[in-house]
C-alpha cells in the first residue's frame, strides 16, 4: 500500500505540473507553488507514516497534517482577500456537477451580493483562514 500511495502522489504531481506548464502564465505561478507545497505536505505524511520509527512518526504525521491545514487556511485567506477587494462574491460561485452543494453556494453568493455583504463575507473567509494558519503554526512549533 505504501508504494501505491507514492505512485498516485507522483502521478498527481506530474499531471498537475504538466497542466500548468501547458497553459503557462505568470499568474499561474502562485497556484503552481501552492499545489506543489500541498504535494510536499502529502509526501511528508507518506514518508513519516512508512519510514520513521515510532518516536518520530507521530510528530511527523502531526506536522504533515498541520501543513495541510495551513495550506487550506492560506487558500481561504487568498479567496477571502479577493472577495473583499472586489466587493463581489462571484469568485465563490461553483460550476460543479454536484447540484445540491453548487446550488447552495450559488444561492448564498447571490444573497450576499444582494444584501451588500460581499466585503463582510470576504473578511469572514480571511479571518477563518488566518485562524487555521495561526492554529496550525502554533501547534507545529510549540514543542
Amino acid at each position: 500500500m505504501r508504494w501505491f500511495f507514492l505512485l498516485v502522489l507522483m502521478v498527481v504531481v506530474i499531471t498537475g505540473n504538466a497542466l500548468v506548464v501547458i497553459e503557462f502564465s505568470l499568474a499561474s505561478l502562485p497556484g503552481m507553488a501552492y499545489f506543489n507545497a500541498l504535494m510536499v505536505a502529502l509526501g511528508w505524511i507518506w514518508w513519516h507514516a512508512y519510514f520513521q520509527d515510532e518516536s518520530t512518526r507521530h510528530r511527523g504525521l502531526e506536522q504533515g497534517a498541520f501543513m495541510v491545514l495551513a495550506l487550506v487556511g492560506i487558500a481561504l485567506m487568498v479567496k477571502g482577500f479577493d472577495v473583499a477587494i472586489a466587493n463581489d462574491c462571484g469568485g465563490l460561485r461553483s460550476e460543479s456537477k454536484r447540484r445540491v452543494l453548487a446550488s447552495l453556494l450559488n444561492t448564498t453568493t447571490v444573497l450576499l451580493n444582494n444584501l451588500g455583504l460581499s466585503r463582510e463575507a470576504g473578511a469572514a473567509l480571511l479571518l477563518g483562514g488566518s485562524a487555521l494558519v495561526y492554529r496550525s503554526w502554533i501547534r507545529v512549533f510549540q514543542r
